[in-house]
């Protein structure tokens, strides 16, 4: 995502083919506790890269879009809670 981003500030044009097919080497249901760390981690330094008024995205985040995320993923998916002190701490870091 992030290199396409910055493609497409620099004038270049993202192309999309709707046939490709994409193979991860990855158990879906097995995230390890250090995927769970850095996917949470990277998807709010991305946000932050990108947002105009960090502050303000900080303050939403972390109170109410956060929460609530959270909030789904325990109802939706109990499994959660046993990554939930990674998915905190990688919270926390991000906004360092």
């Amino acid at each position: 995502a992030d290199l396409c981003k910055r493609a497409r500030d620099n004038g270049y044009k993202i192309l999309y083919e709707p046939n490709a097919t994409v193979y991860h080497d990855v158990i879906r249901n097995k995230a390890s506790k250090h995927e769970v760390y850095y996917m949470n981690k990277n998807r709010v330094v991305y946000s932050l890269k990108y947002t105009k008024n960090k502050a303000l995205f900080r303050i939403l985040d972390f109170f109410i879009y956060f929460p609530l995320v959270i909030m789904y993923q325990i109802l939706t998916k109990p499994k959660t809670l046993l990554y939930l002190k990674e998915i905190l701490k990688a919270r926390i870091d991000s906004l360092k």
